[in-house]
C-alpha cells in the first residue's frame, strides 16, 4: 500500500457519503484507509471547587472511549460499504476540536475526506466548521463530500 486516506466521521449521513468516497479513493490510490471519529472528551466542569472525596459523578474516560468505539462499530455495520480488501485503521480521539485533530492526522496523508451538511452561512460563521478549518489549514489535499 502507498500512502493513506484519512476520513473523518461523526456517525451521520454526511459521514456515510464521505466514507464511501474515501473507500473509492483508497482503492484507486492503493492506499490504506484511516477512519477517524473524534468524540467529546470525558471532562467534568464545575462552577465551584469540589472538595476531595466528592464529585462521584465524574466522567469515566475509559467508559467514554469504550462507548465511542461501540458507536463507531455499530455505525460502520449500518453503512453499506465493503472494507474487506482495504487496510483499515480505526482512530478514536477525545477532543473538543475535531478540525484540529483531523488536521494533525492529515499530515503525511494522501487525502483527507470529510462530509459536509448544508448549513446557513450564519451558523457556520458562529459555530465554525470542520470542513472549513481543514480547507484553510490541513497540509494534505481535502475532499469535501455533500450528503
Amino acid at each position: 500500500m502507498t500512502g493513506r486516506v484519512v476520513v473523518g466521521v461523526d456517525l451521520d449521513d454526511a459521514s456515510a457519503v464521505a466514507l464511501r468516497e474515501a473507500v473509492r479513493e483508497a482503492r484507486w490510490r492503493g492506499a490504506a484507509l484511516e477512519i477517524v471519529h473524534v468524540h467529546h472528551p470525558a471532562t467534568a466542569a464545575t462552577a465551584f471547587p469540589v472538595p476531595a472525596g466528592r464529585g462521584k459523578d465524574r466522567p469515566d474516560p475509559e467508559g467514554v472511549r469504550r462507548r465511542a468505539a461501540e458507536a463507531l462499530d455499530t455505525w460502520l455495520d449500518t453503512v453499506d460499504v465493503d472494507l474487506t480488501d482495504l487496510e483499515v485503521t480505526r482512530v478514536l480521539r477525545g477532543a473538543r476540536h475535531p478540525g484540529r485533530e483531523l488536521e494533525a492526522l492529515g499530515r503525511g496523508a494522501a487525502l483527507v475526506v470529510v462530509g459536509t451538511r448544508r448549513r446557513p452561512a450564519i451558523a457556520t460563521s458562529l459555530l465554525g466548521s470542520v470542513g472549513e478549518h481543514l480547507a484553510r489549514r490541513c497540509p494534505a489535499p481535502v475532499l469535501h463530500t455533500r450528503s
